[in-house]
């Protein structure tokens, strides 16, 4: 702390600790910045080894709350970080530390107590108390909301039932999204059943194009000549078949779309 009545300039700051007598014992060396007067700094000027602490780092996400509205789904999402401080002393006793964490933009500091914390330019700093123990651990806790819009329309049936399932919905919003699911699987077996049709026109004609082929390079009214027409025939008939069956389909599938549509264009949640 600068308690006097003048700044000091950036520099190397030695340090001593008085002893029994008043001797001096050197205990390190710090480098320091300017200190206006009256102001104060925290200087590392030496290795405790008589303290370690370990730090894991944990990140969860999960889902506050959701709005639908003109087809759009607005999600807000709660981020989470949690780092965890293991400290243990070689030997117990009473200890206060200061545990530097690193701030984020964003980010907002829920765990400790912000009594406890000040405010360096690029850290928090967290004043940990230990009371006559050897190991102890502290948890420092950042969060931060995100708001993510996405259309409904462009939502899979598999991400549908996963919002379905979703604590962080209201039970309302949980119902619209397992209809929208059921929609969404309605739609996905009327395309897999019109692409089942689009494949088996496309054998026949593909049949077809060959016996036409073989057709043109056998005599005319020759008896294999006639089994080709006839087949030609039978595969002609075949085609007129599916043709109908797709566009029954692709009505199908459309009717579907709608339906889905309309479903979306409705939701207001």
């Amino acid at each position: 702390t600068n308690d006097a009545k003048t700044g000091l300039p950036p520099g190397a700051m030695t340090f001593f600790e008085s002893g029994a007598g008043g001797a001096l014992t050197y205990i390190g060396d710090a480098q320091l910045t300017t200190l206006p007067a009256g102001e104060d700094r925290i200087l590392s000027y030496a290795l405790d080894n008589k303290t370690t602490i370990d730090r894991e780092v944990s990140n969860q996400q999960s889902i506050l709350k959701g709005k639908i509205s003109k087809g759009l789904l607005e999600i807000t999402r709660l981020s989470r970080s949690v780092t965890r401080y293991r400290i243990k002393l070689s030997e117990p006793g009473d200890r206060t530390l200061i545990i530097e964490q690193r701030r984020q933009a964003g980010w907002e500091l829920t765990q400790p107590d912000k009594k406890l914390v000040s405010l360096a330019p690029r850290h928090y700093r967290i004043v940990h108390r230990m009371k006559a123990t050897a190991t102890d651990t502290l948890d420092v806790v950042l969060q931060r909301p995100q708001l993510q819009s996405y259309r409904l329309t462009g939502l899979s049936q598999a991400d549908a039932l996963v919002y379905a399932g979703t604590e962080g919905f209201d039970p309302p919003m949980r119902k619209a999204f397992a209809t929208l699911a059921a929609l969404k699987r309605d739609i996905d077996q009327k395309e897999q059943a019109l692409d089942r049709l689009e494949a088996e026109r496309k054998r026949w004609a593909d049949d077809q194009a060959r016996i036409r082929d073989n057709l043109s390079k056998v005599p005319r009214n020759s008896d294999i000549h006639r089994r080709y027409l006839d087949r030609l025939s039978a595969h002609e008939k075949k085609i007129e078949s599916v043709m109908g069956k797709l566009d029954g389909a692709r009505a199908e599938l459309d009717k579907a779309k709608t339906v889905l549509s309309d479903f979306i264009q409705k939701l207001e949640l």
